[in-house]
């Protein structure tokens, strides 16, 4: 489909514009038809001797033929001449008046009329035994000789062949030379003008049309996982080039087909065909290499397709318009107006100049354009790939310079220092280890993306990066897949650097996009095939494999449907179908759960469970603290580009969740009296707690966990239940979500800390942990959760499948 639109729109455009203008019938090649029609009407004399024997016949011929041309004929005769009663007849004083006397007469009595009146003219006159026939024309008239002959000769027919007879006179061109020729196609005028510039339109509707594919590819990612499957980038972009060539190919022969037709001799005569094949070969060689290059610079394939045709229109047609413009108001500046005539149209300042050779590198031959358009698709293509293997950046980032980092959680400066200390051991034996990565973009407001990050990620283990839009989680995902350079540091997975050994490190990495990157028009059977071939899994096992995730994925319903039927859940799951496809060693998977339902998302915990237990390290991005706990064995908390902790889900509550979240419930009878009771109760045997929140009854305290213990604390509830009147109480442990909003968000404004100060105003924002705390604290008071989250019993162990967790522990 694609292709058929890419090809019909420039032949649309040619033909209606040569049907338009009506090249085929131009007035040089059609033969004219020599009649006095042409005129309109015309008064045409004619003189008869008085006493020729052939004279009515003559009259009768001559007035027939010239009434049925709607002409109107005048014959001068003497006064004793009879007349017939149709005929106009001038008497002469004299016996004889001669057809050469009148018509000189008449021009000096009828100046203005007399050209538009008297065109031809005719005598007859005997002498002796023969008559003399005079055709006489007027030479201000175009044809008017050919006319006068033709209308003596058609006479003369009629008196020897009868009425009937008829002689039709056409006057066709005389062959033009070579040169002529030429300079009637050079100087072709308005029309020509017209044509080439429809010409150029249609053309750079089909150059823009192979930016659609190329956008949409790299906006939704597609290309960068054809990268990571295996696909080269010399191999990606040298057959996108070959197959755009081909359409082009196909384009041009139409085009002169269309030519041919129409017989429109300048794009067909003589050699101009095969130099007009060549030219729009090597257009279409040098542009499409183009369109790849400035495809970078759109996200959206359909506003690249509208801004591209607008601007190689513009590129293409402003050269006319500016020579014409500047041709028709350059008296006040003429050698302005002949420096833009030589430079942007050198063929126009030649004027009259014909070049015999087509192929000559002079004035007016093509040679040197034909070679600015050869040398011009090599030198785009050098640059593109300069572009896709990020030399260029690379080069850049030598120059950008970033700021200091600063300290971080302990456990996150001991793993930086055991990777430094440690490291070739760590990444033979880990699949992926960073050291030190860091990203720098100089266009952003903040150009520190990621901050010297180190981690390590072992075998069965799944590591999440928790932070928040704009962390740095998404610059570390395309650093560790290519998509972008590292500024600083290394990477290394099973041992190969990321830096030096892109190539191969893409052959032990799958990645799972944010969004997916499938292309519509395949069935989702034919992306894992051909995802299996890009992997370089053998032929007799494509199927057997294809087979095993669509069962894994419950896929098999919609294996022969076309992607764009998909639902987002489906998709997600093929994406993730070509992430595991050909045992990759690191899997990441980027905020995978994001817009699924929960079936869908049990699915996603399943497959990355079984993932990990297969010897597999996976790595994922989310904002779901659910998806976290659930998955992860290791988790690193991410806030403008540093790691702020780094350790298991429950390392990390018991670490920076010290201290419960107890919530009570007073009953309705005696309330108030049994609320401050209790509250003088909490404050008594729960020292240093902070009351949270107090409404309508209800209560909500912040235990220090200094010296408590679980058992401690629902031994001495138990006790208020019965004295204070309980209806209910709940006793939580800080949740991971809490513990990341403190990293994350400001400090929340509590009733405990406006009853303690009211004159102290809360700050609306806090920086990252002072380095005077010490590592075991959160950088401030955490935030308790919300009575329907759920207590969990410490462990030291990753969570077991299904990731159910137990419930609160309430003693009522």
């Amino acid at each position: 489909m694609m292709l058929s639109i890419q090809i019909l729109v420039p032949l649309v455009i040619i033909m209606l514009s040569l049907s338009l203008l009506n090249f085929k019938t131009s007035v040089e090649n059609v033969p004219l038809e020599l009649t006095l029609k042409s005129y309109v009407q015309t008064i045409v004399p004619l003189f008869i001797s008085p006493n020729s024997r052939l004279g009515p016949q003559l009259s009768e011929h001559f007035t027939d033929m010239l009434v049925a041309e709607e002409q109107i004929p005048l014959k001068l005769l003497s006064p004793l001449c009879p007349v017939g009663p149709d005929v106009n007849v001038l008497l002469s004083s004299s016996f004889l008046l001669n057809v050469e006397t009148f018509l000189l007469n008449k021009s000096e009595e009828e100046p203005k009329v007399f050209d538009q009146n008297y065109i031809v003219a005719a005598s007859f006159e005997d002498m002796g035994n023969h008559t003399i026939v005079t055709a006489v024309f007027n030479n201000q008239s175009y044809h008017s000789s050919a006319l006068a002959l033709a209308l003596v000769d058609n006479v003369l027919s009629k008196l020897l062949s009868g009425a009937r007879a008829l002689i039709t006179v056409f006057n066709h061109s005389q062959p033009q030379s070579r040169l002529e020729t030429s300079e009637n196609i050079f100087y072709e005028g308005p029309k020509g003008h017209y044509l080439v510039i429809s010409l150029l339109f249609g053309i750079a509707f089909l150059s823009s049309s192979f930016s659609i594919l190329i956008v949409k590819e790299r906006s939704i990612k597609a290309k960068h996982v054809q990268f990571i499957g295996g696909v080269y980038v010399a191999t990606f972009w040298l057959s996108a080039l070959l197959w755009d060539l081909i359409s082009f190919l196909i384009a041009t022969l139409l085009l002169l087909v269309v030519f041919l037709y129409y017989n429109e001799e300048a794009f067909t005569h003589e050699e101009n065909i095969l130099a007009v094949f060549l030219m729009l070969m090597l257009y279409g060689w040098a542009i499409i290499p183009f369109i790849y290059l400035t495809s970078f610079c759109f996200d959206n394939s359909g506003s690249a397709y509208v801004k591209l045709i607008i601007t190689l229109t513009f590129l293409s047609i402003s050269p006319l318009v500016l020579v014409a413009v500047t041709s028709e108001k350059g008296e006040d500046h003429p050698h302005i107006t002949q420096l833009l005539i030589t430079s942007v149209h050198p063929i126009l300042a030649e004027r009259y100049v014909v070049q015999k050779n087509i192929y000559a590198w002079e004035s007016l031959g093509i040679g040197k354009y034909l070679t600015a358009l050869g040398i011009s698709g090599p030198v785009y293509l050098i640059l593109l790939f300069l572009i896709e293997t990020n030399v260029l950046s690379k080069l850049k980032a030598r120059f950008s310079d970033w700021a200091v980092s600063m300290p971080g959680d302990q456990v996150v400066e001991e793993e930086a220092e055991m990777i430094k200390t440690h490291l070739e051991n760590l990444h033979k034996k880990n699949p992926l280890v960073l050291k030190k990565v860091s990203k720098v973009y100089a266009n952003k407001v903040s150009p520190l993306a990621v901050d010297k990050i180190s981690f390590t990620v072992q075998a069965e283990e799944c590591f999440g990066l928790l932070g928040l839009s704009g962390a740095g989680k998404a610059s570390i995902f395309k650093m560790l897949t290519g998509e972008e350079p590292i500024t600083s540091g290394d990477a290394f997975v099973k041992g190969l650097s990321i830096r030096s050994h892109l190539g191969k490190v893409r052959q032990w990495i799958g990645y799972c996009p944010q969004f997916d990157a499938l292309l519509d028009h395949m069935m989702g059977r034919e992306t894992l095939v051909t995802y299996t071939r890009l992997r370089g899994i053998p032929e007799r096992h494509s199927s057997a494999c294809v087979d095993q995730i669509l069962d894994d994925l419950l896929m098999y319903t919609y294996a022969v449907s076309l992607v764009r039927t998909y639902s987002g859940g489906n998709k997600w799951k093929l994406s993730a179908g070509i992430a595991l496809l050909g045992e990759p060693t690191v899997i990441f998977l980027d905020e995978p759960s994001t817009g699924m339902d929960p079936v869908a998302r049990r699915l996603l915990w399943g497959t990355v469970v079984r993932a990990r237990k297969s010897v597999k390290a996976n790595v994922i991005t989310s904002h779901s603290m659910e998806d976290c706990e659930a998955l992860c064995t290791r988790l690193a908390m991410m806030v403008q580009g540093q790691f702020k902790c780094l350790g298991s889900p429950q390392h990390l509550k018991s670490k920076f969740g010290s201290g419960y979240a107890l919530r009570a419930k007073i009953q309705s009878d005696g309330q108030q009296e049994a609320l401050e009771e209790f509250k003088a109760f909490v404050d008594l045997n729960f020292p240093g707690s902070i009351l949270e929140d107090e409404h309508q009854g209800m209560v909500h305290y912040h235990l220090p966990s200094d010296d408590l213990s679980w058992a401690k604390v629902f031994g001495i509830m138990k006790q208020a239940k019965k004295k204070y009147m309980l209806e209910d109480y709940t006793v939580n442990q800080i949740s991971l979500e809490d513990i990341f909003l403190s990293f994350t968000c400001p400090v929340p404004y509590t009733q405990g800390e406006s009853k303690q100060g009211q004159a102290e105003s809360a700050s609306p924002t806090l920086p990252s942990p002072p380095p005077f705390l010490p590592p075991s604290q959160p950088p401030f008071p955490l935030p308790t959760p919300s009575p329907s989250q759920p207590f969990f019993q410490p462990s030291s162990q990753a969570p077991s499948w299904p990731p159910t967790p137990p419930p609160s522990r309430p003693s009522s």
